[in-house]
Parts: structure tokens; sequence; C-alpha cells
């Protein structure tokens, strides 16, 4: 039996802790994002807007107002219609190249932000780093696990959460959280990282997926599930 990572011990773990209370505070956004994410198969196709209201559990339009706050750049409601739109050409912004199906996508956000999609989404995702910098590092996740590391030792690092409790606005998250979100080739790659967040962690991509998903599920669990028929509101 292999001795337990000291960085996740589960959920007495402080860090892990304010993680929780972190996603917490932002209860409606996790909600309406992950409804997002699986209604509309991460942009494959437009949802209804009464649809995503129903999921999430807010009215039509909170859940409008939330999806302009959190999709200001990839999303648009028209019509009652909801769009969930990705760049499908590198942007100068762009920082992963995502593939789902036999769809190529491009988009910016955070290393966490990749695999929620993936959790929320019924097909396999690949996710495929771009930097100029760095090595390149390419996984494959499905809702249900990681099925692909590519350098094997990669790794994620997340920041302290009192930094994610600190940010008072949606659009600060970009530059105060998710620029500082990112994979590592390896544990040694992220030593400057580790130094620069001395708070904040470097878990394996096995590791940041149960850890993610652990965190999500008693926010958005619920939604895994989701069938618009059998949810539909009387």
């Amino acid at each position: 039996m292999t001795k337990p990572n000291a960085q996740t011990r589960g959920p007495d773990d402080v860090f892990t802790r304010g993680w929780k209370e972190a996603l917490n505070a932002w209860t409606p956004s996790v909600r309406v994002t992950s409804a997002v994410f699986k209604l509309t198969n991460a942009g494959e196709k437009p949802a209804r807007l009464t649809d995503i209201a129903d999921a999430a559990g807010y009215s039509p339009q909170r859940t409008a107002d939330l999806i302009q706050q959190i999709f200001s750049r990839t999303g648009r409601t028209t019509d009652g219609l909801v769009y969930f739109e990705m760049a499908t050409a590198r942007e100068p912004s762009s920082r992963f190249e995502l593939r789902v199906g036999d769809r190529t996508m491009y988009t910016a956000g955070c290393a966490p932000d990749q695999f929620w999609i993936a959790l929320f989404t019924d097909e396999a995702v690949e996710i495929r780093t771009l930097s100029e910098t760095a090595p390149a590092i390419k996984v494959i996740v499905t809702n249900a696990g990681v099925k692909f590391v590519e350098p094997p030792g990669t790794v994620v690092g997340l920041i302290n959460p009192m930094a994610i409790q600190a940010v008072d606005r949606f659009e600060e998250f970009d530059q105060t959280v998710c620029i500082y979100q990112t994979f590592f080739a390896s544990a040694a790659a992220g030593l400057l990282w580790k130094r620069q967040h001395s708070q904040g962690r470097l878990l394996t991509i096995e590791e940041f997926f149960d850890f993610w998903r652990e965190l999500l599920t008693p926010i958005a669990g619920d939604l895994w599930g989701w069938k618009i028929d059998s949810h539909a509101a009387p």
C-alpha cells in the first residue's frame, strides 16, 4: 500500500477545507457554469436558457445575468438559447487546446477549468498546453477519470484558497487566480512556482481529478445525471 500524499489527506485538511469554503462562496456561479457545460456538451449545441436555469436552480433572469458575467467572452444568450463558444483558432490569449470528439477549440482560463469542462461533458476531453517556453503537455480526461497523461509526471499547481476567497468580482479571476494555476511537466519543473506560492500545492493529474471532483460534488454533483425531460418543471 502506498503512503498517502501529505498534501491530500482528506476532508479535514486545511487546504481542502479552504477550497471548499471558496467554492461554496461562489455556489451560484459554480452551478450555472456546470449547467452550461453539461447542457451544451461543452459548446456542441445551444441549450435553452430555461433548461439551464432549471438545472442550476435559479430564475432565468438571474441565470442569464450570471452567464453574462461568467462567459463574457465565450457565451451569449440569443432568443432564449445559450451558446457556449470557445475559439476555433488559436489566439494570443490561448493557453490550452481542447479536442472534444471531432471539435478542436482554444481557451484561456486555468488548468482546473479544463477538468471542469471534462467533468460535465459526455465525451473524452483532450487537453494540450500551449506554451512557447515550456514542454508540451497532453492529458485526456473523462467525467469518470484520467485516461492519459504525457509526460507521466505532470502536475497541476493550485494556489492558496485564501486568494480565491479574497476575490470580490468574477472579472478578477483570470489575472488574480487563473494565470497562476497551470500544468507543469513534473514536480521539479514546478519548484519555482512552489517557492512563489508557498501556501499552494502541486498535485498529480490523478490527485487533482479526485480533488476537483470532491469539491464540485456537493455543489453541482446532481447535474452529472441531469436529463432535461425528467427534471422539467411542471
